[in-house]
């Protein structure tokens, strides 16, 4: 949060007393070295952490838990190279040229200037699909087993609900709950395919043949992305 805008109405906010923020470490960039107040940057990722933290980052670098909020989801099945993330934004897709860029001054919590690769923390990408959610290690059966919220990937697929790499933007794929199973012996690590009636609470996707480039989401409650560790 460095803009010019936001440092003046967070001093104001400070005078008044009012400003009690309860952000996780890495949540924001510090590119100019400012943090909101209670914050301090790092030295090497330059992410906003809580004094007592190490600056020089090695962990957050390295991609620590592997989620741009500071933490895995409470239903994240503790995998070391596929993290799931709670994170919210407002920059549509997951297949568009502007969803493959972080942002500075995102804020995961209402998706403020944020886009999905956002949701996961330096030295992490959203995975791309199946084949390489599958080749970080993700399972069939442990995807399965996250029965709630959703947690999507860069896959789309065609119009049954089939987990194929095309040129398309249909559907979204992932792990969680709510929506279907994808068409049979088309996904080998992803368990479920969303459209765009499935999209509820903090999610948003309504168009039914390009939920891949559409979807947002308004908050982190509700789930988020997969995130797989770069090499």
């Amino acid at each position: 949060m460095n803009s010019p805008v936001y440092k003046s109405l967070l001093a104001v906010a400070l005078a008044a007393g009012c400003y009690s923020p309860n952000l996780a470490d890495g949540q924001y960039a510090c590119s100019d070295g400012v943090c909101p107040d209670g914050l301090v940057c790092t030295n090497a990722c330059h992410r906003c952490v809580h004094p007592g933290q190490p600056l020089d980052d090695g962990a957050m670098c390295a991609g620590g838990d592997g989620c741009g909020a500071g933490s895995r989801a409470s239903v994240d099945p503790k995998l070391p190279n596929v993290a799931f993330c709670d994170g919210a934004w407002t920059f549509a897709g997951v297949t568009t040229p502007q969803s493959m860029q972080t942002r500075i001054d995102c804020n995961l919590n209402t998706g403020s200037n944020c886009t999905v690769a956002d949701v996961c923390a330096a030295g992490w990408h959203v995975c791309t699909g199946d084949a390489d959610a599958g080749t970080h290690g993700l399972t069939m059966q442990t995807c399965a087993a996250v029965t709630s919220d959703m947690f999507i990937t860069r896959q789309a697929g065609g119009l049954a609900y089939d987990c194929v790499a095309t040129a398309s933007d249909n559907n979204l794929f992932g792990c969680g709950g709510g929506g279907r199973s994808p068409a049979l012996n088309t996904c080998t690590t992803l368990a479920k395919v969303w459209e765009y009636r499935d999209c509820v609470g903090n999610w948003s996707c309504n168009d039914m043949l390009h939920e891949a480039a559409v979807v947002t989401k308004s908050g982190l409650a509700g789930g988020g992305a997969l995130c797989c560790r770069n090499p």
